[in-house]
């Protein structure tokens, strides 16, 4: 009889306990990928936000870069000296009205380059110069750079231009417009997301132009094992290791420049949650499995008396 109410028992307590296992480790699984679908889809957000800022950046810059282009003090240089300081006074009233603006120019065929701020310069020749020379080749399409470090200040920048053309086509002359990206990218780094969570750009050769870790200022995010991984992937999530530390990402595209917004955090912003839910299936599921032994021990002996 002992060894029927022994068989008993541990056949019942296994049907317990099996379905309690398996029900636990689904939910589990389950909790990681709504929880990780939750955090990327909050990330994909931000960078959302970020994507409209970036593009409102772009759209007012070229503006004002159109705007400048159709000024009457452009559209009617003539090469005298009135005309140079007219031109220097609209270029003043330009650097003024934007705030990131570092230098604003205009340069003609002729080698003349009209500069605010004012800066010396000597033996420059503009049109030798490749903001100069893919301008011109724009015909009269506003171009821009892909992002550099400034030599003197090593901070990041950009370059707008356009060429201006005369009613018949003829080049007047190449306005251009240096912007810096010292703000735009402490605005970004700026933001914290999470515990760990920060965001950081790329260019779409991999060139890091924002990060909170000044270091990291452009240098190539394919010298880490993870670079072609992220810079392949488009508005979604990858999963790798940095210092040994297991992180993931959230990768969109930012659609004026094609450079490529990421939110990187630690894994642990996703297990720490996952690890609460597990534990807390594991407790339930121990109450459970006790409460099923006592009834089964019960249920066992009254069958074995029986």
């Amino acid at each position: 009889m002992r060894s029927i109410r022994t068989k008993l028992l541990v056949l019942m307590v296994l049907f317990i306990l099996i379905p309690l296992v398996i029900a636990g480790y689904f939910s589990t699984n389950i909790a990681e990928s709504v929880l990780k679908s939750k955090i990327n889809d909050s990330n994909q957000t931000a960078l959302s936000v970020l994507n409209k800022y970036v593009n409102s950046f772009k759209r007012d810059t070229e503006t004002i870069v159109q705007m400048l282009s159709e000024s009457n003090e452009i559209l009617n240089y003539d090469g005298s000296q009135a005309s140079d300081e007219a031109v220097l006074k609209k270029l003043e009233e330009t650097k003024k009205a934007m705030p990131y603006a570092m230098n604003v120019y205009f340069a003609t065929p002729s080698k003349k380059m009209i500069l605010y701020p004012i800066q010396k310069l000597e033996n420059y020749d503009p049109t030798e110069r490749p903001w100069y020379k893919e301008a011109v080749n724009a015909n009269g399409k506003i171009t821009w750079t892909e992002p550099y470090q400034d030599f003197n200040t090593k901070v990041p920048e950009i370059t707008v231009t356009k060429a201006v053309l005369d009613s018949s086509g003829k080049l007047i002359g190449v306005l251009g417009i240096d912007i810096s990206l010292e703000q735009l990218s402490k605005n970004i780094s700026d933001v914290k997301l999470g515990k760990t969570g920060y965001i950081y750009v790329v260019t779409k050769d991999g060139i890091t132009i924002s990060h909170p870790d000044s270091t990291r200022l452009f240098t190539s995010i394919k010298k880490y094992d993870f670079g072609e991984r992220l810079l392949a992937t488009k508005n979604s999530t990858i999963q790798y290791v940095s210092n040994n530390i297991l992180k993931f990402a959230s990768v969109r595209d930012l659609d004026s420049f094609g450079w490529k917004a990421v939110v990187t955090m630690d894994n642990s912003e996703l297990t720490g949650d996952v690890t609460k839910i597990r534990n807390f299936i594991i407790t339930v599921s121990i109450v459970i499995l006790l409460i099923g032994i006592v009834i089964a021990y019960f249920f066992s002996n009254s069958i074995s008396s029986g």
